[in-house]
């Protein structure tokens, strides 16, 4: 419960479309003991308090939305019951839009260091906002939540799209991905005095797009779901192009592959096939991302064959696999192609027109 000792009942903690949600709701509370708490996010009231109530009594949960099918969500629940681990953990799903379904596993404590290392580097004012742009079942909108709950900052929850409250608020804070940063430049005006600051994480930023978003207070950040958020940041009002490590953060390089030591690194992820040890070498995670080194930071590949769209991985072999369960053999191949918005987008080429007939046939019949 720990900071929740500075909270008085009528302290407000989220605006929501059915209406604010104050610290008395979460002491009405009483989720059960001994249990996993399987949140079902949907953009609403009932499941914001579902996520404060477990922080607030240290439960064990885990977040996912609609993308998310009642069959894996079920067989998931089933191996995390047999979990041994003895204290309060939490579940969050990675691996992106392709590729086998994970849910890397981290402690509940780490949830809250990793929100006050960057709020160490990148403070949020008792009066300001924090509109949720990111989905709770990613780690950038949970941490979103815990942010707002360790600086005392006001919550913004709405079913509508996250952009429509731009103009409600001042003394903004926005934690948001590339493509949604691209959104904000579209907008015919944004006052950017609107914004406290905004952090970018999740994907690569075109030095296009830097330019264009020069007159806004940016961070731009690296993190990943299993270092519990960003590790590596540039500072607000300096050059956009220097990186440098928040506290607790030790990197090395090993061939160009970014290799992160830190004491939020998750305490392993659960597959259908059982729970499994994150890839270390002498207690550094092994990222498989290819960078350029501090200070002109920036992941330029990876190791393995996964690329970003849309700030998701894309698993190009799990594609190819999946097409091959329906007949189309060795036929195919999936790499990615430039996107001036998503940064890369999945593209097939097949290898005679024949497949191409065949894959007509398929896109009608699924």
């Amino acid at each position: 419960m720990g900071f929740f000792n500075e909270f008085n009942r009528d302290d407000l903690l989220a605006y929501t479309d059915e209406g604010p949600l104050y610290f008395s709701d979460v002491l009405l509370t009483s989720p059960q003991k001994d249990s996993i708490e399987c949140i079902h996010y949907a953009k609403n009231k009932s499941s914001l308090l579902a996520i404060y109530s477990a922080l607030y009594y240290s439960k064990s949960f885990f977040v996912i939305d609609a993308s998310w099918s009642r069959s894996f969500t079920n067989s998931y629940l089933e191996l995390i019951k047999h979990n041994t681990i003895n204290e309060s953990i939490f579940f969050i799903p990675t691996s992106g839009s392709t590729g086998q379904p994970k849910l890397v596993c981290h402690l509940v404590t780490s949830l809250f260091k990793s929100s006050q290392r960057s709020l160490h580097h990148h403070l949020l004012s008792s009066n300001s906002f924090s509109i949720l742009s990111l989905s709770p079942s990613t780690m950038g909108g949970l941490l979103t939540i815990t942010k707002a709950l360790l600086s005392r900052s006001t919550l913004v929850v709405s079913s509508s799209h996250w952009s429509s409250q731009l103009q409600n608020y001042s003394n903004l804070n926005l934690s948001i991905v590339p493509q949604q940063l691209s959104k904000i430049l579209s907008f015919p005006s944004v006052n950017p005095d609107i914004f406290q600051f905004i952090l970018v994480g999740g994907d690569r930023v075109s030095d296009d797009v830097k330019k264009k978003a020069s007159h806004l207070p940016i961070v731009y950040s690296y993190g990943s779901t299993e270092s519990c958020g960003q590790v590596i940041a540039t500072k607000l009002g300096e050059s956009i192009d220097d990186y440098y490590c928040l506290n607790d953060v030790n990197i090395r390089f090993d061939h160009n592959e970014l290799l992160l030591k830190t004491p939020t690194l998750a305490y392993g992820f659960l597959t259908l096939n059982g729970f499994h040890s994150l890839p270390l070498s002498d207690s550094f995670y092994l990222t498989n991302d290819i960078v350029t080194q501090l200070p002109k930071f920036n992941v330029i590949g990876r190791k393995d064959f996964q690329f970003q769209s849309g700030s998701k991985l894309i698993s190009p072999e799990f594609i190819e696999q999946e097409f091959k369960r329906f007949g189309f053999n060795n036929s195919m191949i999936v790499i990615p192609k430039k996107h001036d918005v998503y940064g890369f987008v999945p593209v097939m080429f097949l290898k005679s027109l024949e497949n191409v007939a065949q894959l007509h046939v398929f896109s009608q019949q699924h």
